[in-house]
C-alpha cells in the first residue's frame, strides 16, 4: 500500500505543468523601454534594453523572466493586462516612525504586434508604490523615495529574437 502511495506520488509530478514554462512558448523577445514617466525619484535606465520570454495557454500570457513568471490575459485581437504587486518593508519602526511598507504593483498593458501574430509587442510597462494603510514612510521621503505615492512607466516595443522551436 505504501510502495504504490509513494508511485502515485511520482506519477503525479511527472504528469503536472512545469510552473517556471508554462503553457505554449511564443517566443523570446528584445524589449526596448524608454521613460516616460519617474515621479519615484532616483534614476531609473533610460534608455533600458532586456530579453523576455513570453508563453500562451488559451486567453493566458505569461511573462517569463527569471523566477515564476507573470500571468496576464490575451484576447482575440491580440491586447494584453498583465499585473502583479507585493509589499515589502523599506524601513523597521523605531522610536521616532513606525515601520514603512510600500507596496509595488507591476503592469504591463500592450497589444501583440499583427494583430496576435507575436512577432513582436509594444505597450506601457508601469510600476507604481504606495504606502500600505498604516505605514509610516515620512521619513523615506527624500531619501528612498522623492513622494508616495509614485510611478515609474515607459513606453515598450519588442521584436522577436527567437522562435519557439529553436529555443529547444
Amino acid at each position: 500500500m505504501r510502495r504504490a502511495h509513494g508511485f502515485c506520488l511520482v506519477l503525479l509530478a511527472c504528469a503536472g505543468k512545469d510552473p517556471y514554462n508554462p503553457g505554449a512558448s511564443l517566443g523570446t523577445f528584445h524589449a526596448k523601454a524608454a521613460l516616460t514617466d519617474a515621479s519615484c525619484g532616483g534614476s531609473p535606465p533610460n534608455p533600458w534594453e532586456f530579453d523576455v520570454k513570453l508563453s500562451q495557454d488559451k486567453s493566458n500570457l505569461y511573462w517569463v523572466q527569471g523566477g515564476l513568471p507573470v500571468q496576464g490575459t490575451l484576447n482575440a485581437a491580440g491586447h494584453f493586462t498583465l499585473s502583479q504587486a507585493g509589499t515589502s518593508q523599506i524601513s523597521a519602526a523605531d522610536k521616532a516612525h513606525g515601520a514603512c511598507l510600500v507596496t509595488r504593483t507591476d503592469t504591463l498593458a500592450g497589444d501583440l504586434a499583427d494583430g496576435g501574430i507575436a512577432n513582436g509587442f509594444s505597450g506601457t510597462l508601469a510600476y507604481a508604490f504606495a504606502p500600505t494603510n498604516g505605514a509610516d514612510c515620512a521619513a523615506q521621503i527624500g531619501t528612498a523615495f522623492n513622494a508616495l505615492p509614485c510611478a515609474i512607466r515607459y513606453d515598450l516595443t519588442a521584436i522577436r529574437t527567437i522562435a519557439p522551436d529553436a529555443g529547444k
